[in-house]
């Protein structure tokens, strides 16, 4: 993930940051994850939420 990236995925995740902080930082990617996931298919439907999944891991999986 490129610093840009990463900075605004830290800067969103800062609301939450002192809830997360008893957990590893392998945990705290799960949690966020997880939660990402839960939002999306809340907004639309389960496979347009897979698909919007999908193209994410094509971008953060790029050098």
């Amino acid at each position: 993930m490129t610093e840009p990236v990463a900075s605004t995925v830290r800067a969103l995740a800062g609301d939450c940051a002192d809830r997360f902080s008893f957990l590893s930082q392998e945990e705290r990617v799960m949690a966020l994850a997880v939660s990402t996931a839960a939002r999306l298919i809340a907004l639309y439907e389960p496979a347009e939420a897979l698909r919007r999944l999908h193209k994410v891991r094509e971008v953060v999986s790029q050098p």
